[in-house]
């Protein structure tokens, strides 16, 4: 082979491989995003249900209160 014809045949191999480290960088990112996603979404459900108990217990703090109950 000549030096052209390596030089070529390299930047062919560089080119394939800069490509496919390039769609799994994407893939990767994708998935990644996802899962942030998903434990963003699972982090904000749970805020909300711990939201959820703190007003059902001040609730019943008030109706014991307007009921003459000593508060907790």
């Amino acid at each position: 082979m000549t030096a052209k014809k390596v030089f070529n045949k390299a930047k062919e191999t560089s080119s394939k491989a800069l490509e496919k480290t390039i769609e799994t960088s994407s893939r990767l990112h994708s998935q990644t995003t996802k899962e942030i996603e998903n434990l963003q979404k699972k982090h904000h459900e749970k805020s909300l249900e711990n939201k959820k108990k703190k007003i059902k217990k001040l609730q019943q703090q008030i109706q014991k209160k307007e009921h003459g109950h000593p508060i907790d």
